[in-house]
Formats: structure tokens, C-alpha cells, sequence
């Protein structure tokens, strides 16, 4: 599965971007930080130009759109992302997924991987030999 969007180009190159969460905006691939699994808002890491003919990345230095902090906030706005309200209730409920996040990172930072194993076999004895 490709984890990035084709966006239009206007030049002879295609513009590569991640693909993203729609309920929150945030990108779906690469390590998911304690930012990502538990937003304060939608974090781009590109801008994106709407203006008529001009089609191109404006800065890569990104956009950061924070969600509003109650449902009510978030209807009268016409946001289509969550509330802080609705994914944590409360500042406790966001110090908890916070808390999950982090040690669910932490869990997952202390699995050996597959990957690794194979590649440390290249700093073995037998690659360093001279061959004959």
C-alpha cells in the first residue's frame, strides 16, 4: 500500500505528499509521536498554494491548525475535525491518551526488529574477511 497522494504538478515534476487521517488531517504514515496520537490539532508538514493557477508547494515548513476546544466551537466553525472536547473530554482525558501514547511508543521502541537483526550480520567477522 503507497502511503502517498499524487498532487497536481505544475512543472515536469509530480509533487509527493503523505496521505492523511480524514477525521483529523494528520499524515497516516512514518512513526505516529505522541503529537499524532493524541492531537492538539492538525500539524502539515507542507503548504499547499490555492490560488488560481498557481499549483506548486509554497514552503516546506508546514502549517499547524489547532482543533477547537468544544463540539459547539467546532459546528458553529464548520470544522469537519474533532473537538478537543469530543476526543478527550477533559484535560484529564488528554493527559491519559498523552500517557497511552508515550508508553505504547515506548513498548513498541523495545521490540526487536526483524530489520535490524538481518542488519547487524553485516558487522560480522565473516564480512570483514578478504576474499581470495
Amino acid at each position: 500500500m503507497q502511503d502517498l497522494t499524487l498532487m497536481p504538478h505544475a512543472a515536469d515534476y509530480a509533487i509527493m505528499v503523505p496521505k492523511v487521517d480524514a477525521s483529523t488531517g494528520l499524515t497516516t504514515s512514518g512513526i505516529r509521536g505522541v503529537e499524532v496520537q493524541a492531537p492538539l490539532g492538525t500539524s502539515i508538514e507542507f503548504n499547499y498554494v490555492a490560488a488560481p493557477g498557481i499549483v506548486d508547494l509554497a514552503s516546506l515548513t508546514g502549517s499547524y491548525i489547532p482543533f477547537h476546544a468544544t463540539e459547539a466551537a467546532r459546528v458553529v466553525a464548520g470544522d469537519g475535525r474533532p473537538s478537543l472536547e469530543s476526543l478527550y473530554g477533559n484535560q484529564a482525558g488528554y493527559v491519559n491518551a498523552v500517557t497511552t501514547a508515550a508508553n505504547s511508543l515506548e513498548a513498541e521502541a523495545s521490540k526487536p526488529r526483524a530489520c535490524c537483526a538481518r542488519a547487524s550480520t553485516h558487522g560480522s567477522p565473516q564480512h570483514w574477511q578478504p576474499k581470495s
